[in-house]
C-alpha cells in the first residue's frame, strides 16, 4: 500500500523545471531534479484550519526538521520553503515516478559523492509509531507526486495491531520485498565507482550515509528495477569476503556474456571465460575488493548437468 499525503499539494515558487543534478563520484551518474517548489498543506475537512506551507528548521549541523507554518503564501525569498524532487526515471511506485525530496539544494556544499541537498526521511521513536520528519539524516524516504500533484510516501506500515509503549509483535510484520543488499569495501569510492561505471548500476546519492562529521561511510546504487545495493566501508569484512561470490546477476543469453567479456577486457577487469553452470552459462569477474561477481543466463539454458570445475572462479566443492 502506498501512503498518500492527500493534504499536500505542489505549488511552484518559480517555474518548475527539469534539470540534471550531479550524482556519483565524478558526476558520472546523473539523475533528474524538478524544482524549486513549495509544499502547500491544506486540511481535508470543510472546517479545517490547516492551510499553510512546509518549511525547514535547521537544528543540528547536518539534520534539519520539517515543520508546518500557517502562511497564506510561501516566502519566495526564503530558502526554507524551497524543495526539489530528485529521481532517476527508473523507479516507480504504483505507476508514479518515485524518488527523494530534498532541500538546501543550492546552498549546500557538494558532498564526497557529488550530491547537493538534504534528503527527507522519517525517524521513528523506539517502540512507537511516531515518526519525525528530518532532512539530511543520512537516509531518504522514497516518495513522489501522483497525477494530481499530491505528494506520497512509498512507505508500508500497519498500525492496526500497535500497542503504545511496545514494539509491534514479530508475527505482525509482513515482509513486502527485499529492501537492499550490502557489500563491504576497503576503499568505498573505488568500489562504488566500479559498480556504477564499469557495471551498469544507477547511483542513488540521496540515500548515502554520513557520520555526524560528514564522512561518507555508505553509498547506494540501484539496478534500475527498484533493487538497492549499498557499498559499506568495512575493510575487515572486505578482506574476509575476498574470493566469495555473494551476489549473482542475471543476463538474458550466452551472447550477452560474450559482450560482457569483451567489455570487461577493454576495462582491464579480471574475469573468467564463459563457464557452464548447473543449468545456464556463467561469467565471473572480480570487483576491487576481490569478491567474485557472477553473471548468469536466465533465458538461455542447457540440459541439467554437472557444472564446470574451477577452483578460483566457481569454488566448486570436490
Amino acid at each position: 500500500m502506498k501512503v498518500q499525503a492527500a493534504t499536500t499539494f505542489l505549488c511552484g515558487l518559480l517555474s518548475a523545471s527539469v534539470a540534471t543534478a550531479q550524482g556519483g563520484p565524478g558526476g558520472n551518474n546523473d539523475f533528474l531534479s524538478d524544482g524549486p517548489f513549495a509544499f502547500h498543506v491544506k486540511g481535508k475537512g470543510g472546517n479545517s484550519s490547516i492551510d499553510g506551507y512546509l518549511t525547514t528548521l535547521p537544528t543540528l549541523a547536518t539534520e534539519w526538521l520539517l515543520q508546518y507554518e500557517a502562511e497564506r503564501y510561501p516566502k519566495a525569498d526564503n530558502s526554507s520553503y524551497r524543495f526539489y524532487f530528485n529521481y532517476t526515471g527508473g523507479m516507480q511506485s504504483q505507476g508514479d515516478a518515485a524518488g527523494f525530496f530534498v532541500t538546501d539544494y543550492v546552498g549546500a556544499s557538494t558532498n564526497p559523492v557529488g550530491l547537493k541537498g538534504k534528503a527527507m526521511s522519517l525517524r521513528f521513536d523506539f517502540n512507537t509509531n511516531v515518526g519525525l520528519a528530518l532532512l539530511g539524516a543520512g537516509t531518504a524516504a522514497l516518495s513522489g507526486f501522483n497525477a494530481d500533484t499530491k505528494a506520497f510516501l512509498a512507505h508500508y506500515m500497519d498500525d492496526s495491531t500497535f500497542v503504545p509503549g511496545h514494539g509491534p509483535a514479530t508475527q505482525d510484520y509482513i515482509y513486502q520485498y527485499l529492501h537492499h543488499l550490502k557489500l563491504p569495501a576497503a576503499d568505498l569510492v573505488k568500489t562504488y565507482n566500479f559498480y556504477t561505471n564499469v557495471l551498469p548500476f544507477q547511483a542513488i546519492p540521496s540515500l548515502n550515509h554520513y557520520t555526524a562529521s560528514g564522512k561518507l561511510y555508505g553509498a547506494l546504487f540501484s539496478n534500475g528495477a527498484g533493487l538497492l545495493v549499498e557499498i559499506r566501508e568495512n575493510a575487515q569484512q572486505a578482506v574476509a569476503q575476498k574470493g566469495f561470490d555473494p551476489v549473482t546477476w542475471g543476463v538474458s543469453t550466452r551472447n550477452d556474456l560474450e559482450e560482457w567479456a569483451a567489455w570487461l577486457a577493454s576495462q582491464g577487469v579480471k574475469h573468467s571465460k564463459i563457464l557452464m553452470g548447473v543449468k545456464g552459462w556463467v561469467l565471473c569477474l572480480e570487483d576491487p575488493d576481490g569478491k567474485i561477481v557472477r553473471l548468469y543466463t536466465t533465458e538461455e539454458e542447457h540440459e541439467w548437468c554437472e557444472p564446470d570445475k574451477d577452483d578460483y572462479w566457481l569454488n566448486t566443492p570436490t
